[in-house]
């Protein structure tokens, strides 16, 4: 009898834990996975950018380029912030999203210096 007691609260407690309301929920991003890494590899892009402009005026620039990012895109800050904050809790979704962007930036990068004259001399 003594067996029959333990093993019911141990049901009972697996029953809990494995319940809907107890299982860790996965959050459901307000954008897609193709606008999270377009809005984060413009801004990893302007990054770039910001860094051949003089020192005092970074901060400032850089707010402007991340305001017009997001308007480019269409997207609210708020929306924006919230699901790359969630992002960030994610490291799975977040190195799959960062080879989509890391392609992205590679892309972009060629398109740069197309037509123009790489050869070493």
């Amino acid at each position: 009898m003594g067996n029959r007691t333990r093993i019911i609260p141990m049901l009972g407690a697996l029953l809990i834990a494995s319940s809907p309301a107890c299982k860790k929920t996965e959050y459901t991003y307000a954008l897609s996975d193709e606008q999270l890494s377009a809005i984060i590899s413009d801004i990893h892009a302007s990054e770039a950018m910001v860094k051949t402009y003089d020192v005092n005026s970074r901060d400032s620039i850089s707010t402007v380029f991340y305001q017009q990012i997001l308007e480019i895109h269409e997207v609210a800050d708020s929306i924006f912030e919230k699901d790359f904050q969630r992002l960030k809790r994610n490291p799975k979704k977040l190195e799959e999203l960062y080879q989509k962007i890391e392609k992205r930036l590679e892309e972009k990068k060629g398109k740069t210096f197309e037509g123009t004259d790489n050869k070493k001399r």
